[in-house]
């Protein structure tokens, strides 16, 4: 996306075709990619020393940026629809977190606050019932869905307490 330009609806991109494309069949790198992916892998001999996973982070960001680029910060909605498709040749995990340090990566709130809700709920289920169940009100009561209505916190900032 360029910026100062909005989005007119959301739409997710099929990445179905391209998971079996070898990389001398994916388009041409541009030179803002090429850094990129040079930037990638000089952090991945510094500061991970896993040969394959840098692999499976590499060729997502390869596919990713070969396709639509690196002058624009990319969706994770697609990092992870790529990955979804073929998990044991893609990794998404590692690629998210360099995009996101430099900025280049347009986060899913939706799929960030599910994960939260759902390490929470893990948690609460973890706990005597009692508990779990007195923690339950004050969660809904933070959350802006208790007795009286307001702006309530996001699942993240009540993970934190």
């Amino acid at each position: 996306m360029v910026p100062g330009q909005e989005r007119l609806f959301e739409l997710r991109r099929d990445w179905s075709p391209v998971v079996e494309l070898s990389r001398l069949d994916l388009p041409t790198l541009m030179e803002s990619a090429e850094r990129l992916l040079a930037d990638l892998d000089s952090v991945m001999q510094r500061e991970m020393g896993f040969k394959f996973t840098a692999t499976k982070t590499r060729r997502t960001l390869a596919v990713l940026v070969s396709w639509l680029g690196a002058d624009a910060p990319l969706l994770e909605s697609d990092i992870r629809a790529l990955v979804d498709n073929r998990p044991l040749k893609f990794s998404g995990r590692r690629g998210t977190q360099f995009l996101e340090n430099r900025g280049l990566l347009v986060p899913d709130a939706e799929f960030r606050q599910y994960s939260q809700q759902k390490r929470l709920e893990a948690e609460l289920a973890a706990l005597p019932a009692t508990i779990a169940q007195e923690l339950s009100v004050w969660i809904k009561a933070v959350r802006g869905e208790g007795k009286w209505e307001h702006t309530g916190r996001t699942y993240r900032s009540i993970a934190r307490y």
